[in-house]
Parts: structure tokens; sequence; C-alpha cells
């Protein structure tokens, strides 16, 4: 994956080596990786363990870290998956209720 060298992509790919500032760095890191293998293989390791740390999975996990340690200094006794699967459980039964009326 190779991207222009600002916004928010570069931060997520997270190497030089896959920025570029216009087309002729582009096409030049491009040729570079194309040419190694070596280089391909470190850059496939590198883009996987960035897709991990910037995974759905890892965001959620953050946010309910957040959610928890903004709870615990305001002295809230529950912790965001509490609230979660207290809101799943009333979504449940909201769309149990709205499915036993259709019946």
């Amino acid at each position: 994956m190779f991207v222009p060298n600002g916004g928010g992509q570069v931060e997520i790919v997270g190497s030089p080596q896959l920025t570029f500032d216009d087309v002729d760095e582009a096409v030049s890191n491009i040729c570079q990786v194309l040419s190694s293998n070596e280089l391909q293989l470190s850059v496939r390791a590198h883009l996987e363990a960035q897709g991990e740390l910037f995974s759905s999975q890892a965001y959620c996990q953050a946010t309910r870290s957040a959610v928890d340690e903004l709870l615990e200094d305001v002295g809230h006794r529950s912790s965001s998956q509490d609230l979660i699967s207290t809101e799943d459980d009333e979504v449940s039964s909201v769309a149990k209720s709205k499915m036993r009326g259709r019946a």
C-alpha cells in the first residue's frame, strides 16, 4: 500500500518507504519494493502489524479502555462492558417485543 504523504493514511502505513510526495517518488518507491523479494516480505510483515494496530478490534478495545478510565475517574461503578451488555440486552428486549407483535 503506497499513500500520498499527507493525512491519516501516513500514520496507518507507518513507513516513509510507503509514502510519496509526487508521482516520480511513488514510481521510485513502488519499483524498489517490486525489485526486492526481501523488501516485499518486510513491507508485508510491517503492514500486517499495522493492520492489527489499526483494526476495528484494537479501536474498540482502546475506546472501551478510555471509557473505563473516564468512568473510574468520575466514580461510576459500571464498566464500559457492563454498559454495552446492558444496552445490548435492552436492544434485544425491544427487538423481541417487536417480533412478538408481528407474529
